[in-house]
């Protein structure tokens, strides 16, 4: 063509760089005009014709912005990642699961992240019913409704997330400022929720616990318990941007003897900016609840005395965030195997830290916003492994969450199998500074062992990421298990929990509960 509007650009002076992101901006428009198919706010396919889309189904109305968000997710690394373990996998039934779920799986990825709030603890029974009247209120019930587990958290469905909140319905956006001013009401997502209200659906934050769960404890026998003491300790080890700080001791006002939140943060700024929030956020007596710390998490001071150790420590450790693209369209384009890699070990310290500051019969709570497995069950076996090897005094063990205390909320087992992904060496953008017109992803390179790896020589490797490093030890183990010879030392992992998104239309969230017992 010689039209002056489609005549080629000249491409001199340009880094090699910004001519291949030109090439690439070609193609995807050449694939938009022969393919004119998008994907609708409720996840169905929708022709376009002329510059009208006419969406299949019930719904007539498409967001352009699941369009981009889809097309990110499918050009992102995530899911070249899934697709090639999918292809690589030997697990027959880790196959069948994953398969099945593919695609429920990233087309709630691929849709911005509903609102959710919740009642916060501590109103009377007159202001909860006002808040719940307003809320049923026709101009609000079309938009969001409680949950089925929890009738003071709600969640707002018809694609309402916190960018279209001011547009779609501008008087619930006043409705929300209003009441988390006035310490009514907090905006919290549905995962950061989940520690603290698994500790208190379990008991943990009431103060006659022992007899509430004498018949699930371990230690009815021991000659004392520090949970039965008038005050209840707790430690958040990484509390930034504060919502479980903030969660915990609205817990704690709620006690006939308050208890105590000691809010840690390794940043300055960021824990000032956490004592402001809390502080405006008109809790009742938070000011004397909550106390504050400056330290590394993973060098946090070791009560000396076994009295003053804490009863809960919730450990939301720093996590590559998988878990949530559909809040920050950043994080899938930008994901890499080696981010959840690097942060491993320092994860481990942290619960291994966590887990030395927690009293006989308390609980640590460990948690992250990442389905990564090298994240999740991956820490929790080794920092567990590791105070085992010490021959540590120290006991744990990983408790399970009955079914019952949910209340229907659905919430997935941990992972036993996993392997370790990274990008070759040399297999990057890099190479094709040698020429190439074609862009070409790295190559993925999966690693069955620590030994693999190292003679790989793949970078920040070690044992503790991989879920067993003697497989024929693995298999004696299970023998013994299945002969109830030998109970695993802490506990399965599948007592850990997982949120999936396309479970609850909510992001991705991991939480273990560890207790110590002895």
């Amino acid at each position: 063509k010689t039209d002056a509007t489609t005549a080629e650009t000249p491409t001199k002076g340009m880094s090699r760089a910004a001519q291949r992101r030109r090439k690439k901006r070609k193609r995807d428009n050449i694939e938009q005009e022969d393919n004119h198919e998008i994907i609708s706010a409720d996840g169905c396919r929708a022709k376009e014709e002329g510059s009208v889309s006419k969406v299949e189904g019930k719904a007539k109305n498409t967001i352009r912005r699941d369009e981009g968000r889809h097309r990110l997710l499918h050009n992102g690394q995530l899911i070249r990642v899934l697709e090639s373990y999918m292809d690589n996998n030997q697990n027959a039934s880790e196959m069948k699961v994953l398969g099945a779920e593919y695609e429920a799986f990233f087309t709630a990825l691929s849709k911005p992240l509903p609102l959710t709030f919740r009642l916060r603890r501590g109103l009377n029974d007159t202001q909860v019913e006002t808040l719940h009247q307003e809320l049923g209120s026709l101009k609000f019930s079309s938009h969001v409704r409680p949950t089925n587990f929890d009738g003071n958290i709600f969640h707002a469905y018809r694609g309402l997330d916190k960018s279209s909140l001011p547009r779609v319905c501008p008087a619930l956006k006043d409705f929300l400022n209003q009441h988390s001013q006035d310490g009514t009401i907090a905006r919290q997502e549905l995962g950061s929720m989940l520690p603290v209200w698994l500790l208190d659906k379990m008991g943990f934050f009431c103060q006659n616990r022992q007899d509430k769960r004498k018949q699930n404890s371990a230690l009815s026998s021991s000659p004392s318990s520090l949970l039965s003491e008038s005050i209840i300790r707790v430690l958040d080890m990484c509390a930034s941007p504060g919502s479980k700080t903030l969660q915990a001791a609205e817990l704690m006002a709620e006690l006939p003897c308050q208890g105590r939140v000691r809010a840690n943060d390794i940043n300055e700024s960021r824990l000032k900016t956490l004592q402001e929030a809390i502080h405006r956020s008109g809790v009742k007596q938070v000011d004397q609840i909550v106390r504050y710390v400056n330290v590394d998490a993973s060098a946090y001071p070791i009560p000396k005395k076994e009295s003053k150790k804490y009863q809960i420590v919730l450990c939301d450790v720093p996590c590559s965030g998988d878990g949530t693209a559909r809040k920050d369209r950043h994080i899938i384009p930008n994901w890499f195997p080696r981010i959840g890699n690097s942060l491993h070990s320092i994860q481990v310290r942290i619960l291994i830290r966590a887990l030395e500051c927690v009293a006989v019969d308390g609980v640590v709570s460990y948690s992250t916003c990442s389905l990564n497995p090298v994240e999740d069950e991956a820490v929790v076996a080794g920092a567990l492994n590791e105070l085992q090897n010490k021959k540590s005094v120290l006991k744990f063990e990983l408790l399970e969450v009955p079914q019952s205390l949910c209340n229907g909320l659905i919430l997935r087992p941990g992972v036993t199998n996993w392997r370790i992904a990274d990008y070759l060496v040399g297999t990057s953008d890099a190479d094709e500074e040698m020429g190439g017109e074609e862009e070409t992803s790295p190559r993925l390179q999966w690693y069955e062992s620590y030994e693999e790896a190292i003679t790989n020589n793949m970078n920040g490797a070690c044992k503790s990421m991989w879920p067993c490093i003697d497989k024929q030890l693995h298999h004696q183990q299970q023998q013994q298990q299945q002969h109830h010879q030998q109970q695993p030392a802490f506990g399965s992992l599948t007592k850990c929990l997982r949120l999936l998104p396309q479970d609850q239309d909510t992001g991705g969230f991991f939480v273990a509960l560890i207790q110590r017992t002895s």
